[in-house]
């Protein structure tokens, strides 16, 4: 998907080489043979190690993830995994959220972001059918999941029962935080658009339309 000059597939590499990543797993699916040349070709640009995690069927969002803070654990490694959605474009500063997550001592952080919803009605507050005030049309702010995510291989322990089906984010933190886990979030107020649909993909290209990647 083309976001000004570069693909927004190009715009996470870079943006995660800066980044200080220099192993990078993308879990594709749909159209999978069509990343093989596009990888190649990012991975030598930016000097990084690029794997493709296919995916037989849909996994969700953190079903690969999951997989992949198995294949850690196994290994004896212990660095964090940071996990972000392929769809979404923003500047948030990575080493900034990786920095927050280290200093919250947590095992899983997500950032967010204000979704801005515009109510197309005058809100009216009342008490006892009395009007006490009217607001038109009001903006009202929703702090939203960003995409992005970081966290310790051990994450996978906690949720190895889950099983190999589809497994989204909202399943994943629920079952965090009835164990107990203390999830940390960290505030984005930057630039942060869901290119999932042609429109928002429109709405992306005039977000970041000056040149240069991330």
């Amino acid at each position: 998907m083309p976001i000004g000059d570069h693909s927004l597939l190009e715009r996470h590499v870079s943006a995660l080489e800066k980044a200080g990543s220099q192993d990078i797993f993308i879990a594709v699916h749909y159209c999978a043979d069509l990343f093989g040349s596009i990888v190649e070709a990012l991975a030598s640009r930016y000097g990084v190690h690029i794997q493709l995690l296919l995916e037989l069927e849909p996994r969700g969002t953190f079903g690969s993830a999951l997989a992949l803070c198995q294949q850690l654990i196994d290994r004896g490694e212990s660095k964090q995994l940071m996990v972000l959605n392929g769809d979404i474009a923003s500047d948030l500063d990575l080493v900034d959220f990786h920095r927050f997550h280290m200093a919250s001592g947590t095992d899983f952080s997500v950032a967010v972001n204000d979704y801005i919803y515009r109510v197309p009605y005058g809100v009216v507050e009342s008490h006892d059918s009395r009007m006490l005030r009217v607001s038109e049309k009001p903006a009202i702010p929703f702090p939203v999941l960003a995409g992005y995510y970081l966290m310790q291989p051990s994450i996978g322990t906690l949720l190895e029962s889950v099983g190999n089906g589809e497994l989204g984010i909202d399943k994943v933190l629920s079952l965090l935080l009835e164990r107990g886990s203390h999830i940390s979030t960290y505030q984005h107020h930057g630039k942060w658009i869901d290119a999932g649909t042609i429109e928002d993909l429109h709405r992306a290209n005039e977000l970041f339309s000056a040149r240069g990647v991330a």
